[in-house]
């Protein structure tokens, strides 16, 4: 008999923090689960802790694999699950210990082909953050409300960005054949907004049950090379995506955000490294020439994508940065992105 959950986690350089995450898996008061680890070649001696717990616990599979990301490492535990639902977890996070059965028992309540729940980030200090503010509810992305959803669940509150927070019904993955992409940037937003295109219902609970912790040496916080050309390749690919789809081409009206957000994401890197404007301004050169980044741009500055934004002064900042990006006044638009990621970043601590 299938399991209710699986419960898939990567591992890679995790040896200081996987003691405390396998510990708050293991002792979830939902015991019908299975815990699928791979190990994607970490160097350290994550796979030693691996084998401890693997030994004392039979419901954990232990998969050992060369290093290609933590994507590609998802996507093979995935083929790999047998459980009713499907859930990921980061190898540095802990979970709630009812944080399965409470998901679970809600998800088959409400038919849900994805639910979320609520979290906190937890510094490395282990200082408790604040904790998303949720609008709870079952959710159907076929109405009439539906762009507001997408819009708060990305971009407002942000709390479809991950997917520790989340359990997907495997059948659902299974159906739309949604895996994630090799790419190793922003591969939990794209997967999840593979999984909006199709899904018809999406449950919130507004219940804090996953401490996201934030490491010093994260790879999600760490710079990385063409950063904004990456992942603007990968806008493009969900951009081909729904135009082989005739069903989901509406889609296209949240291309011009995915556009901004590479953009937005990719100046940050930057800024978060050294805080140099010239350096910013040379990762917009290296898109400049790509037709996605040509279409969104040239949308936000004077199309209607801009009036998705919730907040006067992000729209402000977007439409502004926007029409100089089109008149190609890259400098003053790094100096743009540059002030509000000073003046409102640095304080928040999210772009």
């Amino acid at each position: 008999m299938s399991p209710k959950v699986s419960i898939i986690i990567p591992v890679y350089k995790s040896e200081k923090y996987l003691s405390k995450c396998l510990e708050s898996v293991c002792r979830q008061t939902l015991d019908d689960i299975e815990i699928i680890i791979i190990n994607d070649g970490s160097p350290d001696n994550s796979q030693t802790i691996i084998d401890r717990y693997a030994a004392s616990d039979s419901r954990i599979i232990s998969i050992s694999k060369i290093n290609e990301g933590q994507g590609v490492a998802r996507n093979v535990g995935m083929k790999k699950a047998r459980g009713e639902y499907i859930a990921f977890v980061d190898s540095d996070d802990w979970l709630e210990p009812e944080m399965y059965q409470k998901m679970y028992e809600a998800a088959k309540k409400n038919d849900a082909e994805i639910t979320v729940c609520n979290f906190r980030d937890v510094s490395s200090n282990f200082h408790y953050g604040k904790s998303k503010n949720l609008t709870a509810g079952l959710f159907d992305l076929n109405s009439e409300n539906r762009n507001d959803f997408i819009y708060d669940y990305f971009w407002g509150t942000a709390y479809g960005l991950s997917v520790w927070n989340k359990l997907y019904k495997r059948s659902f993955l299974e159906k739309n054949q949604l895996e994630f992409l090799k790419e190793t940037i922003a591969e939990d937003f794209l997967f999840n907004f593979f999984c909006v295109v199709h899904a018809p219902r999406i449950l919130v609970i507004d219940e804090i049950l996953y401490n996201y912790y934030i490491r010093p040496d994260s790879i999600s916080h760490s710079p990385k090379p063409d950063f904004m050309f990456r992942y603007m390749h990968m806008v493009d690919t969900f951009k081909r995506y729904i135009h082989r789809h005739e069903k989901h081409k509406d889609f296209d009206i949240f291309i011009p955000l995915l556009v901004f957000t590479a953009v937005s994401a990719g100046m940050y890197n930057i800024y978060s490294v050294n805080r140099s404007i010239v350096d910013m301004t040379k990762e917009i050169k290296k898109v400049k020439g790509l037709p996605v980044y040509k279409f969104g741009i040239k949308n936000l500055a004077f199309g209607k994508s801009t009036d998705l934004y919730s907040n006067f002064i992000t729209k402000f900042f977007v439409r502004l940065t926007s029409l100089l990006l089109f008149l190609n006044f890259d400098s003053i638009a790094s100096v743009c992105q540059y002030i509000r990621f000073r003046v409102f970043t640095d304080k928040k601590g999210e772009v």
